[in-house]
């Protein structure tokens, strides 16, 4: 089942938020989704281990067409227009990508899951009205294409925020998935 909207992923470890972009990204494959990450590189490997572990054979899924790795640091270089994130210039970076996703999706109607991790780059920089921007973009991306957007973000940002960014981002998203349970 898809997450409806524009889900927003909390964790506080590493291993716990890769272990659910996998499960997320698994269960979307097996509805004959397309994915897409757009992570840190430290994030890539790590996911791109998980389905290794997994027994996912990426490297097909890559090769033909439904599965796409980007590096969060140079999309949000992408995005950026005037130190802001651009709609247009999002489109123009994320549509040709979704594009061929889509095609290769075996899904019917054709989809997208993807997660993302470019916003919190700009919080970890203190950039809150940017990423409170791309945060908006991401939802109206996903509101207009056949796309759902897994944004993750450590949990720690949004609880120790006295800026109030943490209500802004969480209200963003229609579905919160909360952090480790066990933690």
């Amino acid at each position: 089942m898809r997450p409806i909207g524009n889900p927003l992923q909390l964790y506080t470890t590493d291993a716990f938020l890769i272990d659910a972009v996998a499960a997320y990204f698994e269960s979307a494959l097996d509805a004959g989704d397309s994915i897409m990450a757009i992570a840190t590189e430290q994030h890539q490997q790590a996911l791109e281990a998980e389905f290794r572990r997994r027994l996912i054979d990426i490297p097909a899924f890559v090769a033909g067409g439904r599965c796409v790795f980007g590096n969060a640091a140079l999309a949000l270089e992408a995005i950026l227009g005037d130190g802001m994130p651009d709609a247009d210039l999002s489109a123009a970076a994320v549509d040709p990508l979704v594009d061929r996703a889509l095609t290769a999706s075996t899904g019917s109607p054709g989809h997208v899951s993807c997660y993302g991790e470019v916003a919190p780059i700009l919080s970890a920089q203190g950039r809150f009205d940017p990423m409170r921007r791309l945060d908006q973009i991401a939802g109206q991306y996903a509101a207009a294409r056949p796309v759902t957007v897994l944004c993750g973000y450590p949990a720690n940002w949004l609880m120790d925020d006295a800026s109030g960014v943490s209500a802004d981002i969480c209200s963003a998203h229609l579905t919160i998935v909360p952090d480790d349970p066990r933690r």
